[in-house]
């Protein structure tokens, strides 16, 4: 898309600052955990996701940038769209491998929806279930968001995500959540060599 002309992006975009600061929002968050229900993102302030379930140490953000997209490790509007893809592609797969490492070498600390994720992978884990269909598909005509300052990004997409299907360890089907359309609101900071997910915000439109 180019660099953002903030003449006309910003004036819409402004209203998103106070959705996006802190993660604090809970209404509209579409919860995908099997078992027990839990609100992604909904935890309360100064709760500590659980251990990752992987087990295969932390990723460095060298490794973490082998696996997104090209372009994503850029510091501009368009790498943090990028980034945000990824963020899209990686919860569900995170849920169908039971790994997180990806998500959380993501997202930075105070990002409490993040922490939300990575949680839900680890519940998945201990239910000994694992997500064998869905997906989250991004609407690119109503891409949003602005380059705030340098470092600095926000990124809008609504987001269309589908049924979600868990099975045990045998792929005997053990529970279904349904899909929703939201619109996600997200937050990121460039930590060089990567954009990071600060904070997210999940709305129905």
């Amino acid at each position: 898309m180019g660099a953002m002309t903030t003449a006309v992006r910003a004036a819409g975009a402004l209203v998103l600052v106070a959705l996006l600061a802190g993660c604090t929002g809970d209404d509209g968050i579409v919860t995908t955990t099997p078992t027990p229900t839990v609100v992604a993102g909904s935890e309360e302030p100064g709760t500590t996701p659980s251990p990752t379930p992987s087990g295969g140490g932390e990723l460095t953000d060298e490794e973490l940038l082998v696996l997104m997209p090209e372009g994503a490790g850029d510091p501009t509007w368009e790498g943090a769209v990028s980034t945000v893809l990824f963020l899209l592609d990686e919860y569900p797969r995170a849920l169908r491998e039971v790994d997180s490492r990806a998500l959380e070498a993501l997202s930075l600390p105070e990002c409490r929806f993040c922490a939300g994720l990575v949680d839900d992978v680890v519940q998945v884990d201990g239910a000994g279930l694992r997500l064998d269909e869905g997906s989250m598909t991004p609407d690119f005509l109503g891409l949003d968001g602005f380059l705030e300052s340098e470092g600095h990004a926000r990124v809008v997409f609504p987001v269309r995500q589908s049924d979600f299907r868990y099975v045990d360890s045998g792929g005997v089907e053990q529970r279904t959540t349904n899909g929703a359309d939201f619109l996600m609101y997200v937050e990121l900071r460039f930590v060089d060599p990567a954009w990071k997910i600060a904070g997210v915000e999940v709305v129905a439109p």
